[in-house]
């Protein structure tokens, strides 16, 4: 236990000596890009980025050059409605809510997309935000 205890310690110490350091300013219009929402599949991180128009979705794989948009449309970024994550994953893929650029049907303004990095694609149109659910390698929602 004691061998425990002391590696934890050190460890702890030498995380608490790290340094931040920035490698991409990835929103040079305004004070903050406030990066939030990190989600990892297969060693590529996603993340959402305050823009002036909204916010978008981004994936790294730590490199500056690797540090790129995915999608600039106005992904849906709610902590708190509905207590539903802002990202799921399944299949190795990221789905995440757009809101409609022209908004019609204000009881369900939202639209259900997927990305795998590299192709978005859209798996639901005139939803509302609410929990996915998952069965047998097949994405549910309600609509």
């Amino acid at each position: 236990m004691k061998y425990l205890n002391t590696i934890l310690l050190l460890l702890i110490t030498y995380i608490s000596f790290a340094q931040i350091s920035l490698f991409k300013e990835l929103n040079t219009q305004e004070e903050s890009s406030f990066p939030a929402n990190f989600t990892e599949i297969n060693g590529v991180t996603f993340f959402s980025v305050k823009t002036i128009d909204g916010y978008n979705l981004w994936k790294t794989d730590g490199t500056e050059a690797g540090t790129v948009a995915v999608s600039t449309q106005a992904i849906n970024i709610h902590d708190i409605a509905y207590g539903v994550p802002n990202f799921q994953v399944l299949d190795n893929e990221l789905y995440y809510y757009v809101l409609k650029p022209e908004i019609i049907d204000y009881a369900q303004p939202f639209e259900l997309w997927k990305t795998d990095g590299t192709n978005n694609s859209l798996v639901a149109n005139s939803i509302s935000p609410f929990p996915l659910y998952y069965f047998n390698n097949h994405i549910y929602y309600q609509s």
